[in-house]
């Protein structure tokens, strides 16, 4: 675990999902967690490691812990374990991503997630990278359980991301393996 700065709290869930991620061990990376509205987990570059060498990149990993009641189902330290691994392994997947694209590449893709449908184009791109990094288990359950308690607020948000059916298609498509 050189170059992780792990949560106590989390640090078998962040273990775990970072097992699945081979190429990034010896990437730094940062978990902490803010009071934010507006997600459950990110992951962020640190930006004056954007303008250096891909192998000399930061990255740090949100983890919320405040939001607002009506999306109390989704806060991350009330998630069932395999989802919070999933969630980070959505976010690990994100920094492998990253790690592959240049500068004017990351720039793109952060000036594209303002537009929905490139938002959704990139988002479910990286739920493909987790589930070919055998994230797949983890991943599945994560669209209906947020979708479930509050569809009518969560349902549209969710739509970036790949569903269960969806995930059990290209699993079984990518690995051979079924849920």
């Amino acid at each position: 675990m050189n170059n992780k700065i792990l949560l106590q709290k989390f640090e078998e869930v962040i273990t775990t999902a970072l097992q699945y991620f081979p190429e990034l061990d010896s990437i730094r990376i940062q978990f902490i967690q803010k009071k934010r509205f507006h997600f459950t987990v990110a992951s962020l570059i640190n930006r004056r490691s954007l303008f250096g060498p891909r192998a000399k990149r930061s990255f740090t990993i949100i983890i919320n812990t405040q939001v607002p009641l009506e999306f109390d189902h989704g806060l991350f330290s009330k998630l069932p374990q395999n989802l919070q691994i999933g969630l980070l392994g959505h976010e690990l997947a994100h920094i492998v991503d990253y790690q592959q694209r240049n500068f004017f590449q990351v720039v793109k893709i952060l000036i594209f997630y303002l537009i929905p449908s490139r938002k959704q184009t990139f988002e479910r791109s990286i739920d493909i990278i987790a589930i070919k990094h055998g994230m797949w288990e983890y991943l599945h359950g994560f669209y209906t359980h947020f979708t479930s308690k509050y569809p009518h607020k969560t349902k549209k948000f969710m739509e970036s991301y790949l569903n269960d059916d969806q995930i059990k298609k290209l699993t079984s498509t990518l690995t051979r393996k079924h849920i």
